[in-house]
């Protein structure tokens, strides 16, 4: 279970920039993804620890033109190697997205990915989570599923 937690401490701070805004943390996120992979749930956070796997959502209060310039600036923490972005259209949805790699307390190589989906013109899901990078072919596509799928849940 440290492990996970390291994993998910050492992705906020990286992100701690991002999304100023507070998330409306009462909202439920249904997303579709293989949830076998992800024993343990808690709300909108899902969570493996063998292996240190995890995938979060959060409706937010901000706009995606909003979160698509705070994206533009997350690339340069010093943190963070590997860094690719972009914007996806899929199944009619804009989303920001955004992979890179981080270290963990153990030396550890974690892949971390964040996407932005767009809901409406004041509010997106943002979709994170990351994963050991020796488990790559296990989860590798689980998080981009569960932001395509996301929907907010009244």
């Amino acid at each position: 279970m440290k492990k996970i937690v390291t994993a998910v401490v050492l992705f906020l701070v990286s992100y701690a920039g991002f999304a100023q805004e507070e998330a409306v943390s009462d909202v439920k996120i249904d997303m579709n993804f293989n949830k076998s992979l992800f024993p343990m749930a808690e709300g909108n956070m899902y969570m493996s620890t063998e292996p240190v796997a995890f995938i979060m959502a959060n409706l937010m209060s901000q706009s995606y033109e909003e979160a698509k310039k705070e994206m533009q600036a997350i690339g340069e923490d010093k943190d963070l190697t590997e860094v690719k972005k972009g914007e996806l259209n899929e199944k009619g949805k804009s989303i920001l997205y955004q992979t890179a790699m981080i270290k963990n307390d153990q030396g550890q190589d974690l892949v971390m990915e964040i996407y932005v989906v767009k809901v409406d013109e004041q509010n997106t899901i943002m979709v994170s989570g990351g994963y050991d990078v020796k488990a790559k072919t296990t989860f590798k596509d689980e998080i981009k599923k569960a932001a395509v799928s996301a929907k907010a849940v009244k």
